[in-house]
Formats: structure tokens, C-alpha cells, sequence
């Protein structure tokens, strides 16, 4: 299968996913890579990638990539509080140029700045 990557025509077996081209690409960078863009449309690294088509990698460094962290953070740090704190309730949360947040109703219990490592080791 053909595709096109930095301008060159490269070759790639037949059903290559987005990890295969990683791997034969650009094996150095296999460990900052979050996706696949193809065009306007972002790729995730398991789904198959068309013949002849043209893609880039997305890294947490790149605009795409830092928002897909984000959005990804966000769920863990939700996981992590539901699993810390049973019952709290979550309002708005959405991925923001800084970062992400959630507005989060704790109930009767206090959550302070003290309790950030705590958080920040179960989202580990």
C-alpha cells in the first residue's frame, strides 16, 4: 500500500495501522506519537490507514495533540476523584487552552491544595 508522508511516496503492507507506520517512519518518536492526521481528520494509532493517502503525526507537542491530552487527562482526573471521593458530583469539564478542569461538588468533604498529591498519584 502507498501512502505519502513528508512529501515522499512511502510503502507500507497492506492493512498497515498507524502503529506500523510509527515503527517504520519514525521508530524515534514512537513514544510522543498520539495519532495520525490525515487531512483535516485524526487518526487513531490502531485504525487502518486508506491507501494513498497523505499523513502527518500528531504529538502532545502539536495544538491536536495537546488537546487530545487534555481531554484525556480530564477523564483520569475524574476517575480518580469518583475512586478517591464515592459520590461527588461533576458539573462542567471541558479541555481548555491552559489545560482542563471540572467544576466538581465534593458534598461535605473539604478538598484542598494538601490533597493534590494524593490525587495526582492515583491518576498515576
Amino acid at each position: 500500500m502507498k501512502i505519502v508522508y513528508e512529501g515522499k511516496k512511502m510503502q507500507l503492507s497492506d492493512g498497515a495501522i498507524g502503529f506500523d507506520a510509527v515503527k517504520l517512519l519514525c521508530p524515534e518518536k514512537k513514544k510522543e506519537i498520539l495519532a495520525i492526521k490525515i487531512g483535516e481528520r485524526l487518526l487513531d494509532l490502531n485504525q487502518p490507514i486508506p491507501e494513498g493517502s497523505e499523513i502527518s503525526f500528531i504529538t502532545g507537542n502539536d495544538e491536536e495533540g495537546f488537546k487530545m491530552l487534555n481531554h484525556s487527562c480530564s477523564h483520569m482526573m475524574a476517575q480518580a476523584l469518583m475512586h478517591l471521593y464515592p459520590g461527588c458530583l461533576f458539573g462542567f469539564g471541558p479541555a481548555i487552552e491552559e489545560g482542563f478542569y471540572y467544576d466538581v461538588d465534593f458534598g461535605d468533604t473539604v478538598v484542598t491544595d494538601a490533597d493534590f498529591p494524593k490525587i495526582e498519584e492515583e491518576m498515576r
